[in-house]
């Protein structure tokens, strides 16, 4: 995500993409929430409280500012807790591990207790520049520094900086599938105003930072990242798009949004799939059924 201005080289360079085009199917809007939302950029869902969270940033993005704050929607789309938790600069990306939510913010980690909104943990992640994107299993919480082009892994004890021989790209998304971490790239840059030289793709890599794979070509300035049965669910900041990523590693837009469609999540109802949109600069949450 970022919050700023696009440059003009940057939108002309996004044009010209390896994705289709064509949107196959109709997405069916079936909410959207605005109240108190300022800024919202990455939403999860706790099946515990029946409850998404959503972090808003409710300013500039890498800015520490005490601003940034965690909002608590039900199931349906209504506003629970508009504050749920307070005290953060620039919240982004969430992750669930347990009875935690982990929230990247800057450059820090921090740890919140679902079941009161209390803070249990802050880890500070040294030489951070903007942290992202945050990934969990039961051991491993994994989180994104897009302007560091940096992954770091924290396992419980020990948080270190995932090094590799491999250019991460500006990492921004990412999503555990077993052994392996699944990152969705901006394209490497140095600042969001940066043109990036190749578009971002998908790729995996090993809990290591070995062993990395190609899952696409590039596509666009990736976000938000969520695997769908054998498929990808990407977003596209810069754009608004909303892609579905096959295995064969091709793109096909679902959903043209505007821009700001940053860290998605996924839910599964009565077989189909829903897909939950932070939407930053319209300061909204929306909910569309695209399967």
């Amino acid at each position: 995500m970022k919050i700023g201005a696009i440059s003009i080289l940057s939108l002309i360079f996004n044009l010209a993409l390896n994705a289709k085009q064509t949107t196959f199917k109709e997405p069916k809007l079936l909410w959207k929430v605005s109240d108190s939302l300022k800024n919202p950029e990455s939403v999860v869902f706790d099946a515990n409280t029946n409850s998404y969270y959503v972090s808003n940033v409710n300013g500039d993005g890498n800015v520490k500012d005490g601003n940034g704050f965690i909002s608590q929607i039900d199931a349906s789309g209504k506003i629970k807790k508009a504050q749920w938790a307070t005290g953060l600069n620039a919240p982004k990306g969430l992750a669930i591990q347990g009875d935690s939510l982990w929230v990247a913010d800057i450059d820090e980690l921090v740890e919140f207790d679902l079941k009161n909104g209390k803070v249990l943990k802050k880890l500070s992640v040294n030489g951070a520049q903007f942290l992202n994107d945050v990934a969990a299993n039961k051991d491993l919480v994994f989180v994104s520094d897009t302007l560091g082009n940096s992954i770091y892994k924290y396992d419980g004890k020990t948080l270190s900086k995932v090094t590799s021989k491999e250019n991460f790209e500006s990492p921004n998304g990412l999503n555990i599938q077993g052994e392996r971490l699944i990152v969705a790239s901006w394209g490497e840059i140095k600042g969001f105003n940066d043109v990036p030289k190749a578009p971002g793709t998908l790729y995996s890599i090993n809990f290591d930072g070995s062993k990395k794979s190609p899952l696409s070509k590039g596509f666009g300035n990736l976000d938000g990242l969520e695997k769908s049965n054998d498929s990808y669910i990407v977003s596209d900041w810069v754009n608004g798009k909303l892609y579905k990523v096959n295995p064969k590693g091709e793109a096909t837009v679902l959903l043209q949004e505007e821009q700001g469609l940053a860290d998605i999540t996924l839910k599964v109802e009565n077989g189909k799939t829903i897909a939950i949109l932070p939407l930053m600069v319209k300061n909204q949450v929306a909910a569309y059924e695209i399967d």
